[in-house]
Formats: structure tokens, sequence, C-alpha cells
């Protein structure tokens, strides 16, 4: 239940808290990153109730997933999740979104450039700003910012470059 909260924090723009609930998913998990559905806070065992569980580790993978690319509203939404350090090189291959099934690329390749690569989709995609920065200029034709916070592309797009610089306010986690 705690990762629907986990879930909306993405969507209502708060990834700061969907990465320290995955933080604390993965703080919990076994050595092989098994989920527990269950554990005690007082000295983090799983009592009898011994991972993995097929339910948790679906949990965890939707929240990655979603992170990375979303597919919940009409637009295609990458970076959700991502803080700076995600622009360093995050993959996610064969993503199946209702838009279709697309490879998606996170990097940097300038200190202040970033760029996004995914799958041509029909619909427009929407690339989030990572906390602690703002754009500064888009690089990629078409491509304009919107609401501070994205980077938006027209459809069949498949990938955008964007400048930023540190709005002072970098978050942790």
């Amino acid at each position: 239940v705690g990762a629907d909260l986990a879930q909306w924090a993405l969507l209502a723009g708060r990834p700061l808290e969907a990465r320290a609930y995955l933080a604390g998913m993965l703080a919990h998990s076994s050595a092989t990153l098994g989920q527990a559905e269950v554990f005690s806070l007082t000295d983090s065992s799983f009592g009898a109730n011994l991972p993995p569980h097929a339910t948790a580790a679906a949990v965890l993978v939707d929240l990655v997933r979603n992170m990375i690319v979303s597919d919940t509203r009409d637009t295609l939404e990458l970076a959700l999740g991502g803080d700076a350090l995600w622009w360093r090189g995050t993959r996610l291959e064969r993503a199946t979104t209702r838009f279709g099934v697309i490879d998606v690329a996170l990097d940097s390749p300038s200190g202040d450039v970033h760029r996004a690569r995914w799958g041509a989709v029909t619909v427009p995609a929407r690339v989030r700003v990572p906390d602690g920065e703002r754009v500064t200029d888009v690089l990629t034709p078409g491509a304009r910012v919107l609401d501070g916070r994205w980077v938006e592309c027209p459809p069949q797009a498949r990938q955008v470059e964007f400048r930023v610089v540190s709005d002072g306010s970098r978050p942790s986690a």
C-alpha cells in the first residue's frame, strides 16, 4: 500500500519522496534484492515471513519503471523520478508502454547538457528536468520548455537535448 504513495509522489511532481521510498525498499531487501511483504522496524528482520514475495518485487519493478518511463497520462513521460545523477547513463530496455515497446536512455554528453533518447511514439513526450536544475536552452528543434519542470517534444520525436544550470536547490536522496 505504501508504494501507492510513491507512485502518487511521481505524478504529483514530488520525485524526492518517490526516491526516498525506493531507498527504503532497497534498504530492507535481502542480499539478492528479494523483497519482503512485512518486516520489523525495530530490528529489520523478516520474522517467519521470509522473502522473496512476488507482490513486493513487482511493486519495486513498477516503481523503478515509472521513475524512468511513465505512460499514466496522455503523453509519454521520461525521468519522472530521476535526479541529476540518473543522467549519467540510466538505461531501460524493452519497456512496455501503452504507446509501444521502447528503449529509454538518459545521459549527459557534457556537464551542462542532458540528453534523453527513446523509441518514437505517436504522442508527445515530456522529459522531467532534474530537481535542483533549470533549463537555459533547448537544443533540439521542435522541443520546448513547459512549466519550467519539463521539456516537451512533439509526437514521433526520438530524443531531446537541453542545457541546464543549477538553481541552487539541489535535493538529496
